[in-house]
């Protein structure tokens, strides 16, 4: 008789495997991500300790990357603001006339969450003794979906500057690019002259009420709590401006300077002390100043600054590469034969 042998086979059941099967996703899924952080963390680093310290940047960022290029604490005036920043005011200007070390770290369309982040990206290595918020970007109000969109986005590029930096491999690739001869801390000469023909009594004939975001009023309390945790002074200033400015925006940002306890200078509402002539001082039809309109505000606003007593470093052997750009600025100015006023 055949003896029958019955063996008992133990399965494991179809949800264990499911669930080993899950684990092991989850565990090469949060290995990928470790590994990514870990690549992102390092081209960050380069990027930031490396290659921005030999290099210059291009386009919007160009401001924000150069001002870290700066010798530590050598900076007296941060100017924030969107394109009416770096076209209105120079800061060799107010070198020549005052001897302060300012840098303009606007940006073209800048928000309020990047003028922010920049300032505290300034911060990290320098002591102001003076901020300038330039008005205009005020008003540039995002939906609050955008808005949302903005705050995560601001936050990413604040761990990983490979996102704020993400188009720097153009100029990897090709070092022979171009990075703008007429950049100086900041702020770009701009030749072209396209008239504005309109009303110059602009901001008497548009008076309509004009409102600023409560995004913006958040961030601008935040931006003084930083300037006030650091003993930096605040001020405001609005460029002139005919495409952008009104008596309604006008009073809207005076208000928020009132809250604030900052002062508030309106170039707007001097145009004939400064002798702004629109057939001439514009780039672009009364939206920005050329160069010869921007001189004519940084004069002004050199003697405007002198209230504030930053200091005069004109003399002083630590800063002479400003004087060697200043020389370099005179003669590029000389080149458009462009003098700078009294």
């Amino acid at each position: 008789m055949d003896s029958i042998i019955t063996r008992k086979i133990t399965r494991v059941p179809a949800s264990s495997q499911v669930h080993d099967t899950d684990r092991n996703k989850r565990k090469r899924f949060l290995v990928f991500i470790l590994i990514l952080i870990t690549v992102l963390k390092l081209l960050s680093f380069y990027i930031d300790r490396v290659y921005l310290k030999d290099h210059q940047i291009l386009g919007r960022l160009q401001s924000v990357a150069g001002v870290t290029n700066e010798p530590e604490n050598t900076l007296d005036l941060l100017v924030l603001g969107d394109s009416e920043t770096y076209t209105s005011l120079s800061p060799m200007v107010l070198w020549e006339k005052n001897g302060t070390t300012g840098y303009i770290i606007g940006q073209a369309g800048q928000q309020i969450l990047e003028a922010y982040r920049n300032l505290q990206t300034a911060l990290a290595t320098q002591k102001p003794k003076m901020v300038l918020v330039e008005t205009n970007m005020f008003f540039r109000s995002p939906k609050s979906i955008t808005y949302s969109v903005n705050v995560f986005d601001e936050a990413v590029k604040d761990q990983f500057s490979v996102f704020t930096y993400h188009n720097l491999w153009k100029q990897v690739a090709d070092p022979s690019v171009e990075t703008g001869s007429d950049y100086f801390k900041g702020f770009k000469i701009r030749q072209a002259i396209q008239p504005y023909t309109g009303n110059t009594d602009y901001m008497n004939t548009n008076r309509k009420n004009a409102r600023i975001s409560g995004q913006v009023q958040t961030y601008m309390q935040k931006i003084a709590g930083l300037c006030k945790e650091n003993g930096i002074t605040l001020a405001f200033y609005s460029a002139p401006s005919p495409s952008n400015c009104s008596m309604g925006r006008h009073q809207a940002a005076a208000e928020l300077a009132d809250t604030l306890g900052v002062k508030y200078l309106d170039l707007n509402l001097i145009g004939q002390e400064l002798e702004i002539n629109w057939r001439t001082d514009t780039a672009d039809k009364g939206d920005h100043l050329n160069i010869s309109g921007a001189v004519k505000v940084s004069d002004y606003m050199a003697v405007w600054l002198k209230t504030f007593s930053l200091p005069d470093h004109r003399g002083d052997g630590r800063y002479k590469s400003w004087e060697t750009l200043a020389e370099t600025y005179k003669a590029r100015m000389a080149a458009l034969d462009i003098e700078s006023g009294k």
